[in-house]
């Protein structure tokens, strides 16, 4: 009882731990410098809301290459929509970010049931997660070939590669195998999820066409499965360009290959502490220890983080109204 009540209570903790690092570091640059940086910044801000507008469709794409003949009642708009609603909630949501993924499987249990839209939406996070750790892999990589760090830093981003090296194995190895029939199965037979199952039968019929949706890809289309995790590798190169043009949009001059670096830290960062709500400390943490590799000032992590968050913030909106209009929209077909 007091280890889970730990486990609770740790990222809360770690929440209020990343506030006063936050604090500290707006203290230190001071909120009327932020608010003159993003007033000299506001040419990039719209250049950076914009830039995933490709960003978005390079992951529906993505998405609408993977289902094949299982999402041939689904309309490429229709991903889109969900697309961008379910990353506005995933935004939203403190822990893990996952919220969106819920929300995706329920709209479209109408158009493919409850069974294939959770093997759709979990297919699809699959190759998210992988074209994020092959970019995050590679940026490691360049990181350590190319820029001098110190040995803690090295040190920390080699362990973090092999991290996500085996980690990236492991989930295409598990889901080649078919992840539905043997984690839904041994819950089942367990007692587990007696309330989904009384409402969703899933029967190893059902579960077994559910693993056929993840693996489809795998044992039939592999050249569209390297596709698409290609797809999610681009989406991810093009962060990377939200990094250049904060520091441009203020006259710090760095090159692509500079953003690559530091977007990659961040990112690393941010992955491995991901149990903080929300983030909050954790994106300047990242930034924090890069910047000085580059001679550039540690203190403009606050400025680089509220403006990903000013974009984050834009996006979940959209997202958002977008969610509404699903809602309504379904209301009046029923």
């Amino acid at each position: 009882m007091v280890r889970m009540g730990l486990r609770s209570v740790a990222p809360w903790l770690l929440f209020i731990g990343g506030l006063l690092f936050f604090g500290y570091l707006l203290n230190r640059f001071g909120v009327s410098t932020l608010v003159h940086s993003i007033a000299t910044a506001r040419w990039s801000l719209v250049g950076i809301v914009g830039l995933w507008v490709p960003i978005y469709l390079l992951n529906t794409t993505a998405w609408w290459l993977l289902l094949g003949p299982y999402g041939q009642s689904l309309s490429y708009g229709r991903l889109l929509a969900l697309t961008l609603s379910g990353f506005a909630l995933n935004y939203a949501t403190p822990l893990a970010h996952l919220g969106g993924e819920p929300y995706k499987a329920y709209v479209l249990r109408r158009d493919l049931g409850m069974p294939r839209a959770i093997a759709a939406v979990v297919v699809y996070r699959m190759v998210h997660m992988l074209g994020h750790m092959l970019m995050l892999i590679s940026g490691t990589v360049f990181t350590l070939l190319w820029v001098p760090l110190p040995p803690a830093v090295r040190r920390g981003l080699s362990l973090s590669a092999v991290g996500l090296l085996a980690l990236a194995l492991f989930i295409v190895s598990r889901h080649r195998r078919g992840l539905f029939t043997q984690f839904f199965g041994w819950l089942i037979r367990n007692g587990f999820i007696r309330r989904l199952t009384d409402r969703w039968p899933l029967s190893p019929d059902v579960l077994g066409e559910m693993d056929d949706i993840v693996t489809h890809v795998y044992r039939r289309r592999l050249g569209r499965f390297i596709v698409t995790v290609l797809l999610e590798y681009l989406s991810r190169l093009l962060m990377v360009v939200e990094v250049y043009l904060a520091l441009r949009g203020i006259g710090i001059r760095v090159s692509p290959l500079d953003a690559v670096v530091i977007h990659t830290v961040g990112s690393i960062v941010i992955n491995v502490l991901f149990v903080v709500p929300f983030s909050v400390g954790v994106q300047e943490a990242g930034f924090y220890v890069i910047l000085p590799a580059f001679r550039l000032d540690p203190l403009v992590s606050v400025y680089i983080s509220t403006v990903m968050r000013l974009r984050e913030l834009v996006w979940i909106l959209v997202g958002l109204g977008i969610a509404v209009g699903l809602g309504f929209h379904r209301l009046s077909k029923e």
